[in-house]
């Protein structure tokens, strides 16, 4: 057999003779008589499979295979040319029925279809151009992780997440590919503009697979560069000549130019957060970061800057307001404050802020049904705590008063700052009454939520349109997974650790609602191929409403990728601007 041929193509070379035979035998549905007599000379089991070959018509005409093509491709059985039967020598007739015929037929055109068609060849070839690429990505992605294992081998550099996203985007749209030129090929005679938009489709496909191969390998590139520059002089050699040509205000930019460059790098890593090593040095930091953050919003909301105790956060006396809160018994917030409160855990002080690395764990101090009665009783000192704190805000703001939701920024408040309840009212009160985390609370309509879930929504519109289109195709409204992220900051969940809490209101009271906006898109970017995007709603619902647990694990790569990506979208002038333009999210309006 021929090794050039395929092997359906070898199938009907192998079956000349037959094909001839058929084209004189069967050109009506009862055998001629020449051809009865011809079955004589032919012994009697030849003669049965010869009877259940016969077909009411030439297998050429009944598949309308294109008779030029199938005369050059296989001259010898042009049907004019068919001998007599009597005149085959050593012909061998095998027993087939017309559903063979049919089948063998059908196969010979496709193939030659498939083989002949300048569309479908020019998409193979895309698609091999498109691996081939990919391939040398990968292989370059692979090279260069390898370097980066060598110079940073505790692995808390944050390009790994970002770069892998990128060639796993490629894997995804290279099956795709594949996919969709396998049912290119099976399509029937495809209208023009069908195969326009199909050789189209793989051709931006193909630029995404090279774009996202070549963003992943750039990624490293860049980062090994930075872990390899050699230092190239020195503050008392060539720096200083080199200052000497500087005027003043270069010799500023450029020292302001490295400042913010150190101020991104202790940021991307998170080396504040993660080096605390008491609640006393945190809640200086919150102190500072909420001075700073209300002197801003004073600046941006355009306040008479009359004297520096006009930017200063308010102070608020804690006792005094315990004291009244206690004393008012009919307080329509304290029984539901008490019945939450009971179900509030905590995680461990040794755990918040472990001596040594083995002290470190997420166990928390409630969620164990057999404690210890020192565990029994530091908890039940906590939920008074937390209790006091939360009835003590009553009285400061009745108009919010209490609502289900504040115990968990309460609890982890109280936890962070070492179980200190007076330096935890001033922060939350701070929180609430800065941060317009009031309004999240503010029964009975929750107008900070609503407008919290709008300007999220505004931003997966404007900047994650394939999320958009999977929601919206599922009908999936933001407050369906959204509403415990905005009220909750993520600490309502239980697989955190203590060190990715601190983290979370770190960043919060440094950086307010664009902060957490940039994790919340973040987390989405990351994650919206692998579990988001799927032809089925309730499992991209379940994977939204589960999404916080991949927090924990993919943490560094979610504020990387939000400060990468979305630092201008969700800028303190782009919330204002959507929360201006805050309109209906719910119902039909929404779809």
């Amino acid at each position: 057999m021929n090794k050039d041929l395929t092997f359906f193509e070898a199938i009907a070379k192998s079956f000349e003779g037959l094909s001839q035979w058929f084209d004189a035998a069967t050109s009506s549905r009862t055998p001629s008589r020449k051809g009865s007599d011809c079955t004589k000379s032919l012994p009697p089991s030849t003669v049965s499979q010869m009877t259940a070959v016969i077909v009411p018509e030439s297998a050429i005409k009944k598949h309308k295979l294109d008779h030029e093509l199938y005369v050059s491709t296989y001259p010898s059985l042009d049907p004019p040319s068919v001998l007599p039967l009597n005149e085959v020598k050593d012909a061998t007739v095998l027993p087939m029925h017309a559903e063979d015929v049919h089948d063998i037929a059908m196969r010979f055109q496709r193939s030659v279809y498939v083989r002949k068609n300048p569309n479908i060849a020019s998409a193979r070839r895309m698609q091999q151009e498109a691996m081939h690429i990919h391939m040398t990505n990968t292989t370059e992605y692979t090279r260069h992780l390898a370097r980066l294992d060598r110079l940073d081998k505790s692995q808390l550099n944050t390009v790994r997440p970002r770069a892998w996203k990128r060639i796993a985007q490629a894997n995804i749209k290279l099956s795709a590919m594949d996919a969709l030129v396998r049912d290119f090929e099976r399509t029937v005679r495809p209208k023009v503009d069908v195969v326009i938009k199909i050789l189209a489709k793989l051709d931006a496909l193909k630029t995404s697979i090279v774009v996202a191969g070549q963003d992943a390998v750039s990624l490293l590139v860049r980062e090994l560069q930075l872990l390899e520059m050699p230092l190239r002089g020195s503050f008392s050699g060539v720096f200083l000549h080199v200052f000497e040509y500087l005027t003043t205000a270069d010799i500023v930019l450029r020292c302001q130019l490295v400042s913010t460059t150190w101020k991104n790098a202790i940021a991307a890593n998170q080396v504040v957060s993660r080096s605390m090593r008491s609640g006393r040095v945190r809640g200086r930091l919150w102190q500072h970061a909420i001075e700073s953050h209300v002197a801003r919003m004073a600046i941006r909301t355009s306040v008479a800057q009359t004297s520096r105790s006009s930017h200063q956060p308010a102070v608020w006396c804690y006792h005094t307001l315990l004291d009244r809160a206690i004393k008012d018994k009919h307080n329509r917030f304290h029984r539901t404050i008490i019945a939450d409160v009971k179900r509030t855990t905590f995680v461990r002080a040794e755990h918040m802020y472990p001596r040594t690395p083995s002290l470190s764990g997420t166990g928390r101090l409630g969620a164990q049904v057999d404690m210890s009665s020192e565990d029994v009783e530091t908890l039940h000192g906590l939920h008074t705590k937390l209790t006091h704190v939360l009835m003590a805000y009553c009285q400061l703001d009745p108009l919010v008063g209490y609502c289900h939701g504040m115990t968990f920024l309460g609890a982890s408040l109280l936890t962070c700052l070492e179980y200190d309840d007076e330096a935890t009212f001033q922060v939350f009160a701070a929180a609430m009454q800065h941060y317009a985390m009031a309004d999240l609370f503010h029964l009975p309509d929750l107008p900070g939520t609503t407008q919290r879930m709008h300007q999220l929504h505004n931003l997966i519109r404007a900047h994650l349109p394939s999320v958009d289109k999977c929601l919206r195709s599922h009908r999936i409204h933001p407050h369906m997974f959204s509403s415990g992220w905005i009220m909750s900051l993520f600490l309502n969940e239980p697989s955190l650790s203590p060190c990715t809490i601190g983290i979370l209101l770190d960043g919060f009271f440094q950086g307010g609602w664009p902060h957490m906006f940039r994790i919340y898109m973040g987390l989405l970017s990351i994650h919206a191929d692998a579990h988001i995007i799927t032809p089925h709603a309730n499992r991209t619902l379940r994977a939204l409403v589960q999404l916080p647990k991949h927090l924990e694990a993919s943490l560094s790569a979610v504020l990387d990728e939000g400060r990468v990506q979305f630092s201008l979208a969700t800028s303190d002038d782009a919330l204002d601007i959507m929360a201006a333009q805050n309109g209906p999210t719910a119902g039909p309006d929404y779809f």
